[in-house]
């Protein structure tokens, strides 16, 4: 054990450092987040037209909304990567790249993609019932 392990633990070990009293120690991983702003891509099941749009938008049952990104640099095997929604109206249906994204138990909204990323993705929302999709980001913990 180094001296920064006696330090924190608060041990004094053989003598090497002073004694320091017992602390709660709390690990703060790190977050960094992308917009998932637009452009975004408004598809219906009635027709095969796509119109470009931005968030917040409403999307009615039978409608997709797509967004495609490339894979963040610097992700290691440590890197969990969710994707964040907000949104009004009934829950969303979230898929990555053809795969329905798994929802963070506990946490509305939070989608864990980690296992579903590829070098280029294509993300896509619906819903049963209409619903608003106000925000969709990308977090990467550390």
């Amino acid at each position: 054990m180094g001296n920064a392990h006696r330090i924190l633990a608060g041990l004094n070990i053989g003598g090497q450092c002073p004694p320091y009293p017992m602390q709660k120690i709390s690990i703060v991983m790190s977050v960094h987040t992308i917009r998932l702003a637009g452009p975004w891509e408004l598809q219906t099941s009635s027709d095969a037209t796509v119109e470009r749009v931005t968030l917040p938008h409403r999307i009615s049952s039978g409608e997709e909304l797509r967004r495609k990104f490339h894979c963040p640099s610097g992700l290691t095997n440590d890197s969990t990567v969710r994707i964040v929604l907000t949104s009004t109206g009934s829950d969303i249906q979230l898929q990555l790249n053809g795969r329905n994204a798994p929802p963070v138990a506990n946490a509305d909204g939070q989608f864990d993609v980690s296992g579903l990323l590829q070098p280029f993705n294509a993300l896509t929302a619906s819903s049963s019932k209409t619903a608003t999709l106000t925000t969709a980001v990308l977090e990467i913990h550390e």
